[in-house]
């Protein structure tokens, strides 16, 4: 090894973007393993130490969750995504995610991507692609999938019209932002009642105290919530709020925790982070954080959904697609309506 410093560029490393585990081929979104660098490789100390790899994941592409039989350490230093699995949970530059063995774990790209290091303490997990000491979480019917799948379509939900709608110049227009605004404090006004009838509905201690925690931490949110409704009604806009209402009264309290937690919920929190300068300055003060108070509690929220069965999960999959399905056909018919004020 040469006594000089020297630079070895990213692209200058071979690149991987799938891996193939038991004759499935499974998605990596951009790896490269510093050992596939000749001049990296006689640097690092020995395999079984320690290993580094860059990563990358585009916006809305997915890293499975996945197991693998040693600790590991993700370094996000551009950008943002969601990690998945056993925590689910929004991470962004700067953030050090770390894995223990065995721990069920997965990624997706969030706006710009998801840029990390990864550095797995023993040989790389992807060292040798045909031999990838990795064991992916496959069947939908677990929470893990149930988790990534609802952060792919929270990450897709986020690239739609709705926050488009923000940054376009369309709320210049006093008319359209008046419009816009009341329709918001009557989303947010039955979002509360929707909360509140799954509330009243619910007979399962395990869910009932968990419900009543997240009807709490709404309260800092009444301040927004005008008795004020748009002039403007539209009967496809209620119907959609129809529709998520009347889930409340008519599913089991799994799947209705799966519309609040992993569809609602994340969507309003997203958008918040997104639109916060806006609503601000129209609304005439900051808007609260959101609603949950953070990813921790988030997770903590989605611990009642655990050990459910196979059937259970399968079930809940279905009904949180329908749940996102519906949420983008409204804020669509939303921006749809603000535009044409």
């Amino acid at each position: 090894m040469s006594s000089q410093s020297s630079v070895i560029s990213r692209e200058n490393i071979p690149v991987i973007k799938t891996v193939e585990v038991n004759n499935e081929v499974h998605n990596l979104g951009e790896l490269r393993d510093f050992r596939w660098s000749d001049q990296l490789r006689a640097f690092m100390p020995e395999a079984k130490e320690i290993s580094v790899s860059w990563v990358k994941l585009d916006q809305g592409e997915a890293l499975a969750p996945h197991l693998h039989p040693i600790q590991s350490m993700m370094i996000v230093y551009s950008g943002s995504g969601q990690l998945t699995g056993d925590l689910c949970r929004s991470i962004a530059k700067d953030d050090v995610v770390v894995v223990p063995a065995g721990c069920a774990h997965g990624f997706v790209g969030g706006p710009g991507g998801l840029w990390a290091l990864s550095i797995q303490f023993g040989e790389g997990l992807y060292t040798r692609p045909e031999k990838a000491r990795v064991v992916f979480v496959e069947d939908v019917q677990t929470l893990p999938a149930l988790a990534t799948y609802a952060a792919e379509r929270l990450s897709t939900f986020s690239r739609g019209a709705i926050f488009s709608l923000l940054d376009d110049g369309t709320l210049s227009a006093p008319v359209g932002r008046a419009f816009f605004l009341d329709a918001i404090r009557l989303l947010l006004a039955r979002y509360d009642s929707l909360l509140i009838a799954r509330q009243a509905t619910c007979r399962d201690e395990k869910f009932e105290s968990a419900f009543r925690s997240h009807l709490r931490a709404r309260a800092s949110l009444q301040a927004i919530v005008s008795v004020n409704v748009p002039g403007r009604r539209d009967s496809v806009l209620e119907a959609f709020l129809d529709w998520f209402s009347h889930q409340m009264y008519v599913l089991d309290n799994a799947e209705k925790a799966a519309i609040t937690y992993l569809v609602l919920e994340p969507a309003a929190q997203a958008y918040w982070r997104h639109g916060e300068g806006l609503l601000a300055q129209h609304l005439g003060h900051k808007p609260a954080s959101p609603t949950i108070g953070g990813s921790q509690s988030l997770a903590t929220y989605l611990e009642l959904l655990r050990n459910e069965s196979a059937e259970t999960y399968g079930r809940l999959r279905q009904i949180v697609q329908e749940a996102w399905d519906m949420l983008e056909a409204m804020t669509d018919r939303l921006v749809q309506l603000t535009r044409a004020v």
